[in-house]
């Protein structure tokens, strides 16, 4: 595969869009705006995920430490993370939301910190990181009690990196196992609640809303981490649900738009579409990749899976076409490069940005942080594949 020439991107993020504070939230046109827009721990929490994929690679010129710090000051009393940090009345300040509010920025949080805790980075660092992830776990063992699927989504991706990781095995830790079961067996029991027989509705809910390839791609972590064939599957088939509402006849991918989502017995909403789905299809769908080939190849079903439940959908024979999902991964990063609705790169070739979405009108050319983000962690991730 062709280099993937993401170093501009990198570059704008951590000198132009990174200040001692954290990671500036949004820009008018290319030009970051912290005093209008100020700072999201989302958005924080993403780029030390993309810092912790190209450390070996890439000087970022300690700008990791300032996205740790910006984590640790957004702790907050009750576990969760504070999420907006704004100018406001001439003084910076936390922005005051219910915990409820909370829920997804807290699950990318912890997302961040179980990769950070794998990467090459410095292990006073990494330790640092770890500590902070292991005291946040009685948050996340309280997600199953939540309505919001995402944010037992995101949980759930860093809590599996964790295992596949081993750190679990390195510390001793058996609550992180214990909690990836619960959340997955949580999200397979919404996703049996919602679907169809046959080939109709495959869902978590009666509604594909935002961050759609979040849903199935950490039960696909899970059910590897787990060695649980039921919820690996479910992952596998509200993928390959996904993917045949994502991609037209061309192989175009088309993300689900944010102006009416897409409601069971509706249709897709085709704008506006944002940077945020079709990164995170590259993401699911490389994994998705990478896990069930192993899979097939170590005939797992019988070998390694245990006795699982919920009972499997598919037999073994399935993950057969695991190849597929290199495909569609491929196929969905070339929608940043122009191949989607509008027909038009969501490159700014000049500052280095991405463009945040494809509306009914065209591109909405402002470069926030979300879409350079989407763009470098599925740089990152599509780099897996060679």
């Amino acid at each position: 595969m062709a280099e993937l020439f993401y170093e501009r991107q990198l570059k704008r993020l951590v000198h132009e869009m990174s200040d001692e504070v954290g990671l500036v939230q949004h820009s008018q046109g290319g030009v970051p705006n912290p005093l209008e827009h100020g700072y999201s721990v989302d958005d924080v929490a993403r780029g030390l995920v993309v810092l912790s994929r190209v450390y070996s690679r890439f000087d970022d010129k300690g700008v990791h430490n300032t996205y740790l710090q910006y984590i640790k000051n957004a702790q907050k009393s009750d576990g969760f993370f504070h999420n907006f940090y704004e100018y406001k009345n001439g003084k910076w300040e936390w922005r005051d939301e219910k915990s409820h509010a909370l829920q997804d920025c807290f699950g990318r949080v912890m997302w961040a910190l179980a990769e950070f805790t794998g990467s090459q980075y410095p292990e006073n660092e990494k330790q640092e990181a770890e500590k902070i992830f292991l005291e946040h776990l009685r948050i996340a063992e309280e997600l199953e009690h939540e309505e919001h699927n995402t944010s037992k989504a995101f949980t759930l991706l860093g809590l599996s990196d964790y295992i596949l990781n081993d750190y679990d095995l390195k510390t001793g830790n058996r609550d992180v196992k214990r909690i990836i079961e619960t959340l997955a067996e949580n999200l397979a029991e919404k996703f049996h609640e919602n679907k169809e027989d046959g080939e109709g509705w495959m869902w978590f809910s009666d509604k594909m809303t935002y961050c759609n390839p979040k849903l199935p791609h950490p039960m696909i972590s899970a059910g590897y981490a787990l060695k649980n064939r039921g919820i690996l599957d479910i992952g596998k088939s509200s993928l390959d649900f996904l993917i045949s509402e994502s991609f037209d006849e061309r192989g175009i991918f088309h993300a689900i738009g944010n102006n009416g989502w897409y409601p069971k017995d509706g249709e897709p909403a085709k704008y506006d579409q944002q940077t945020v789905e079709a990164g995170d299809m590259v993401e699911a769908c490389v994994d998705a990749y990478k896990i069930l080939g192993l899979s097939k190849k170590a005939k797992l079903n019988s070998q390694l899976f245990r006795s699982s439940s919920p009972k499997p959908l598919h037999k073994t024979e399935s993950f057969g076409d695991y190849e597929k999902y290199k495909e569609y991964a491929r196929k969905a990063f070339e929608w940043f490069n122009g191949r989607n609705i509008a027909g038009k790169s969501m490159l700014d070739s000049v500052t280095g940005g991405v463009y945040d979405a494809i509306t009914e009108k065209g591109i909405n050319t402002n470069q926030g942080a979300e879409s350079i983000l989407s763009y470098l962690l599925a740089a990152t991730k599509l780099e897996e594949l060679n």
